[in-house]
């Protein structure tokens, strides 16, 4: 019996690219990690303080990594002001015709009745401004008491905890790597 492998690669309907911040730590090494699933080939990626809106908009398919760290902390200071930097562009900026995706990072355990609120927030943020937010999660495997990011029984995006799951990470995200696919072709 012979096995033929074929190799198929997908090509992206509209440039596609992600953007992360904070620009250090473990939502740079996820960032990184989802740029090697997509293909790197394909897929741009950006930490969010080396971008303008222009380059954000330039883009059909966008994925944004954010931390645990939500709106109330986008504003403060270090890596937390790297968002607060460009979401008030994102705010007075039209998304109508593109779609995001969402991955965020936080901790079900201390922050269970908060976890990834960030991405919800950022979410809520984007729908506002028109954009088609895709990349849903099922809740199934996670343990948390709310989170804004839980709407109509899905994550509006992928939740990851570094500091309790990191052994989930990768299959979690090749999994999603593979919604997106179809989802941005």
């Amino acid at each position: 019996m012979r096995v033929y492998l074929l190799n198929i690669t997908l090509i992206f309907m509209g440039k596609t690219a992600i953007f992360y911040g904070p620009t250090k730590g473990r939502t740079a090494r996820v960032a990184e990690k989802l740029h090697k699933m997509l293909g790197q080939d394909r897929v741009d990626i950006y930490p969010i303080d080396s971008v303008t809106i222009n380059t954000i908009t330039n883009y059909d398919n966008m994925v944004f990594g954010v931390s645990t760290l939500g709106a109330e902390r986008w504003d403060g200071s270090g890596d937390a002001n790297q968002w607060g930097k460009v979401l008030p562009l994102i705010k007075n900026t039209n998304f109508d015709g593109k779609k995001v995706a969402l991955f965020g990072l936080g901790d079900h355990i201390t922050y269970a009745a908060r976890f990834v609120d960030a991405m919800g927030e950022m979410a809520e943020i984007l729908k506002k401004q028109s954009a088609e937010i895709v990349g849903h999660v099922s809740a199934e495997g996670y343990t948390f008491t709310e989170s804004k990011a839980f709407v109509n029984g899905m994550f509006v995006g992928l939740p990851l905890d570094e500091d309790f799951e990191s052994d989930k990470t990768d299959e979690r995200l090749l999994n999603w790597a593979g919604q997106l696919r179809k989802t941005f072709i």
